[in-house]
């Protein structure tokens, strides 16, 4: 008996030192996110991490040009999905196969099933054109989680996320990424 007390005293000690560790875990995330320090594991698309720094990004000199043709395209007046077709025949890499074959980086999306052809996509495009990273500020905190025992993410009202300006070499000027945000809310294509 004496010992089985011990073990759940010893067990509520360790999971008030896990809550503890984790709460000082996610504090120091915040000061870095409010410094402007990336903390993603991969670099957005069209990017890649300092080797000097790695909280920092630095265009990756191939798919930026790809980021730019896209918000080209879309300026001057071609789709979302038919910028992907446009890509896709053009036999460029999707974000997951860049990263996985050029970058050489162990990446896996979650969204392409085994065998999957993998294709330029509506959602892909969408997310390109929308992301202010292109301008150079990093934008963070977009999701959380209540316990280090909960896997599940919440969304953070965008009110409440981080957003740091100029924290890197921009690969989109902010008159093209403002006038694209402009032609987003008008067009639903």
């Amino acid at each position: 008996k004496g010992n089985k007390k011990t073990r759940q005293i010893n067990g509520l000690i360790n999971e008030w030192y896990c809550e503890d560790l984790s709460e000082s875990i996610k504090a120091s995330y915040l000061i870095k996110q409010k410094m402007g320090q990336f903390l993603g594991p991969v670099a957005p698309y069209g990017y890649m991490k300092d080797p000097q720094d790695n909280h920092h990004l630095v265009p990756d000199p191939y798919a930026s040009e790809v980021v730019k043709r896209i918000y080209h395209l879309y300026l001057s007046g071609i789709g979302k999905a038919k910028i992907g077709v446009i890509l896709t025949d053009e036999g460029v890499l999707v974000p997951t196969e860049y990263k996985q074959k050029v970058q050489k980086l162990n990446y896996r999306n979650a969204h392409i099933k085994e065998g999957q052809t993998p294709r330029w996509c509506f959602q892909t495009i969408d997310g390109i054109l929308r992301d202010e990273v292109y301008i150079g500020n990093t934008v963070q905190n977009k999701c959380s989680k209540k316990s280090y025992k909960d896997k599940k993410k919440t969304a953070v009202p965008r009110d409440q996320w981080i957003r740091v300006e100029n924290t890197h070499e921009p690969i989109i000027d902010k008159e093209t990424f403002f006038m694209v945000q402009q032609q987003l809310r008008q067009r639903t294509i």
